[in-house]
């Protein structure tokens, strides 16, 4: 159900994705320090999101258009939050298929399933992390006070 102001993209059909299996679906991509989305992405293939390949960036536009205005790494900037301009990504390339992409920083980002809509409804983007991140406060939790309880036993 996109409205007037939403693009409904289509997933790429190339060399790339038979190469990985033909399993591809969009990303919704957000920086985990302030929750800002920062791009829509197609993902080929099953693991890990490493590396962000440029040919495979839909939105926003300024990241898409990269794809055509770059011929190499070194004319490439680093992939920071439009929002808290945090490092996400760093240019690279991916040398098995000479494409280029930004080399990713484990733990800079959030990634989630996308029915490759841009933007992304209002919910999505503020809602994504929200059960992952009471888990991950409660974890810290958890740790601190058996933290407290071993300084507390080794002090006696």
């Amino acid at each position: 159900m996109a409205d007037q102001n939403t693009t409904q993209h289509s997933l790429k059909k190339d060399k790339y994705v038979s190469t990985r299996g033909g399993n591809s679906h969009f990303l919704d991509l957000f920086c985990s320090k302030c929750n800002q989305h920062f791009a829509l992405y197609q993902k080929d293939g099953h693991g890990r999101l490493l590396r962000m390949y440029l040919d495979r960036i839909f939105a926003p536009h300024e990241l898409a258009l990269l794809q055509s205005k770059m011929s190499n790494k070194t004319d490439m900037p680093n992939l920071k939050c439009p929002k808290c301009n945090a490092l996400i990504g760093t240019p690279m390339v991916y040398e098995a298929e000479r494409r280029l992409a930004f080399r990713l920083i484990h733990g800079s980002f959030v990634k989630k399933k996308s029915d490759g809509v841009y933007p992304p409804a209002q919910q999505t983007q503020n809602s994504h992390n929200t059960e992952k991140g009471e888990k991950y406060n409660a974890r810290r939790k958890s740790i601190a006070r058996c933290f407290d309880y071993q300084l507390t036993f080794i002090s006696r």
